[in-house]
């Protein structure tokens, strides 16, 4: 079944058709950054052929330790780095990972590194390509693409209505979606992973399994909040959980995530304790 839902999937592809034909849009280094982000993404190259990712990144951080000044890099250096890349950073192309560091140089980033003790952007890699360098620089340089991919995604065409099938497709696909959670969580006694929570419980309720289902408004703390988050996302945000706790906004976002999936598992508990399965009105 071919729903809504993925006939916008291939974002890449519709950007990379824009820049061909917006070239005027962008400044040449917003042009160049964003036609970069277009190319194959280090999760699509080490699915193609990882022997050769690995050559390349080895070869990567050769070059851009001599560009920032460091000397020496150990082989265990560079098997830690490939580790991250591939874990947290694969979204990212190599392209994109070689101009992060040429625009750090440049002092593109600063606005987004983190500061050192006089308050300055701490570019310092204190003569150790380290995961800690590595990875400020890399989440600097999101927050810079995110910026320029918003300018990109207003040149992208309007996307082309939504016909009522497209609305039926998926409302029957967001049904066995919560179906299959429902029977493996009965099956394993663990809650399946689940993207958009508000989804399920607004299915439940206004679909008939669960007419008075409501929200689970527990209060969490910031140890429990950031156990659930990722390692990227929790150093994208560090300043501002230190500075804030949880009034920062990815914190209340991720707070609200924690109590809709609380708010699931009770309803699917409710359920099982009533030997129900899921049966929608209509």
């Amino acid at each position: 079944m071919t729903t809504a839902i993925s006939k916008y999937q291939d974002i890449k592809e519709q950007r990379a058709l824009v820049l061909a034909n917006h070239t005027e849009d962008l400044l040449p280094k917003e042009m160049m950054i964003a036609q970069a982000a277009t190319k194959d993404d280090i999760a699509t190259e080490r699915a193609e052929s990882e022997p050769r990712l690995i050559d390349k990144v080895a070869t990567l951080i050769t070059y851009l330790a001599k560009d920032v000044g460091i000397k020496n890099i150990e082989q265990y250096t560079t098997t830690r780095i490939y580790d991250i890349l591939t874990k947290y950073y694969s979204d990212l192309t190599i392209s994109e990972i070689k101009i992060a560091f040429e625009i750090l140089m440049l002092g593109d980033i600063d606005a987004w590194l983190p500061k050192d003790q006089h308050g300055n952007p701490n570019r310092n890699h204190y003569q150790e390509f380290s995961i800690e360098y590595l990875t400020k620089v890399l989440n600097a340089y999101r927050r810079k693409r995110a910026e320029i991919n918003v300018k990109v995604d207003r040149l992208l065409p309007e996307p082309p209505d939504i016909t009522e099938q497209d609305k039926l497709d998926n409302i029957e696909y967001c049904k066995k979606e919560i179906e299959r959670s429902y029977a493996k969580y009965k099956e394993t006694g663990t809650m399946p992973e689940i993207f958009i929570p508000h989804i399920y419980i607004r299915y439940l309720k206004e679909y008939g399994v669960l007419p008075e289902i409501k929200l689970i408004q527990r209060n969490r703390n910031i140890a429990e909040v950031l156990k659930h988050m990722g390692k990227s996302t929790i150093s994208d945000h560090s300043d501002d959980i230190k500075r804030y706790g949880m009034e920062t906004p990815i914190m209340k976002t991720k707070e609200l995530d924690l109590q809709e999936l609380d708010t699931i598992r009770d309803g699917f508990d409710q359920l099982i304790s009533e030997g129900r399965e899921i049966e929608w009105t209509h």
